[in-house]
């Protein structure tokens, strides 16, 4: 599955049955162009294994300038 919107991207491959096996990359340069209230980026990945009662989640993102109608302020995370 890949899904873009403007700059915006996230492509996710694997599957979800009994067992999960999903890998998500996001390339979120410009958040502004997506949702005209957020500014910000975001890049990294995301990993899906186990099973879907006990799903295993691995978060590789970093998340830069975040503003959410100025009135939430991120950073760096």
């Amino acid at each position: 599955l890949a899904l873009s919107h403007g700059p915006n991207q996230l492509s996710a491959k694997g599957k979800i049955d009994k067992q999960i096996l999903m890998d998500v990359e996001v390339n979120f340069p410009d958040f502004a162009k997506s949702v005209p209230d957020l500014a910000g980026k975001m890049q990294g990945k995301v990993v899906l294994r186990g099973s879907l009662k006990e799903p295993d989640i691995n978060l590789d993102l970093a998340l830069n300038q975040i503003n959410w109608q100025q009135q939430a302020n991120v950073e760096t995370i």
